[in-house]
């Protein structure tokens, strides 16, 4: 497994935004917000943009991507202080019992600590919450709030 950022390019951008979109897209279940309820390309593609300028690294194994992060900077609404976030951290069902998840996690962290920001990681989907509490909290995270839906 090799892990590098992902480059300002063409190349790096399609790559990036395929395996989004057929994987973790396909996958992200959150009722009317999941990423499987359709997806509004030309914001994704933005959204990709923005976290390539801030941050975003790629693992791959033969040269196929097996998961991601893309992270990007941001402030609450009550505070000046900045902060990064994720705008997706995804690795393929098969790949998750492995160290791809705290790989591109630690170059996150690497890159947060490197420019003195915190980094705050979510999860965004209905399946297995818990162990992906207990995976986060077993690569350094700690639990800050949680969130919550009403609807579908």
């Amino acid at each position: 497994m090799k892990i590098r950022k992902i480059q300002k390019t063409t190349d790096d951008f399609k790559a990036l935004a395929d395996f989004l979109i057929y994987n973790f897209g396909q996958e992200h279940n959150m009722g009317k917000l999941g990423a499987n309820q359709g997806q509004n390309i030309p914001k994704g593609a933005l959204w990709v943009t923005k976290c390539i300028e801030h941050g975003a690294w790629i693992a791959e194994e033969d040269g196929k991507i097996i998961g991601s992060i893309g992270i990007y900077k941001t402030t609450p609404w009550y505070s000046d202080t900045e902060y990064y976030t994720d705008g997706w951290f995804y690795v393929l069902p098969e790949h998750r019992l492995s160290k791809v998840g705290s790989s591109l996690l630690g170059m996150a962290r690497i890159y947060a600590e490197e420019q003195e920001k915190p980094l705050v990681v979510n999860i965004f989907n209905m399946d297995d919450t818990e162990n992906k509490i207990k995976a986060l909290q077993k690569m350094g995270l700690k639990l800050i709030g949680a969130t919550f839906m009403a609807g579908d």
